[in-house]
């Protein structure tokens, strides 16, 4: 799953594609990557920030992506960023979205954690919508930006466990939501339980560690943000894949900003399987 911000202020790559030029420059990169899945966000939920309103998140999406629909078709799936359940109800009623994912569905990526009589009612209208569904500890989906002031003291694995059994289903893609509502060293303690945790589910699962800000202390030595947490994601990323139960089919996608960390994994991955 490829990463693209239309932004001007995401903490990883905002202002880099959120003109039209750019962004077309960014998914025909995405699509030499042989990249499955383009993440498409038009908001950015970096705690710095504030929140914008659903008119400016659609504006953005129809002055740069709706223009060039059909090159959105070059990917198996596409996914939209977004908390904000007016902008997954327009794209699908009112606008000619729906035809992009031909190939696939359409997946509304959520961070909120708020799967409520709202998104369950899209999920019905719209048999080829998806549900990302996260963990995150923020009580209303306008508090999304704010995730980081809703963390709790401990999480356990058992946690997680009852956390996801309270909302599955074949539509559903469960995501542990790493920097949401969680401390550094709770992300580095999920990353240890997660292939266990995704080994025993049945779930299909989206894990995003892409330029998390608790990588660049793996690698202190290192003075260059970008690169540090991309190495650090790549490593970390096979050791994922390592420790994961090939024996039955599961859908994982992996959400990545960086080509490079594309390339190694490919190989990793031809590596690893015919192994098993």
């Amino acid at each position: 799953m490829g990463v693209v911000n239309i932004t001007p202020d995401s903490f990883s790559d905002g202002g880099l594609y959120n003109s039209e030029k750019l962004y077309l420059e960014r998914v025909k990169e995405l699509i030499s990557y042989k990249c499955d899945v383009i993440d498409i966000g038009a908001e950015s939920t970096a705690p710095m920030n504030s929140p914008i309103s659903f008119d400016e998140e659609l504006g953005r999406i129809d002055n740069i992506v709706l223009p060039h629909l059909d090159l959105l078709d070059k990917f198996s799936e596409v996914s939209i960023d977004t908390y904000q359940v007016e902008t997954i109800r327009f794209l699908l009623e009112k606008t000619n979205f729906s035809k992009i994912y031909s190939k696939g569905k359409l997946i509304w990526n959520d961070i909120s954690g708020q799967a409520d009589f709202a998104c369950l009612e899209l999920l019905k209208d719209f048999p080829n919508l998806r549900y990302v569904y996260s963990h995150n500890e923020v009580e209303l989906r306008s508090q999304s930006v704010d995730h980081l002031s809703f963390t709790k003291e401990s999480y356990s694995k058992e946690y997680y466990d009852q956390y996801f059994a309270a909302f599955c289903g074949e539509k559903i893609i469960q995501d542990p939501c790493f920097g949401f509502s969680k401390t550094r060293d709770q992300n580095y303690e999920l990353l240890s339980f997660l292939p266990d945790l995704v080994n025993k589910s049945e779930s299909e699962w989206l894990v995003g560690i892409s330029r998390k800000s608790f990588l660049r202390f793996l690698e202190a030595e290192n003075k260059n943000l970008i690169l540090q947490t991309e190495v650090s994601q790549a490593l970390l990323l096979q050791n994922f894949i390592s420790n994961l139960n090939f024996e039955k089919e599961k859908t994982i996608y992996l959400r990545i900003h960086e080509g490079a960390v594309f390339v190694s994994l490919d190989k990793y991955f031809s590596y690893l399987l015919p192994r098993n």
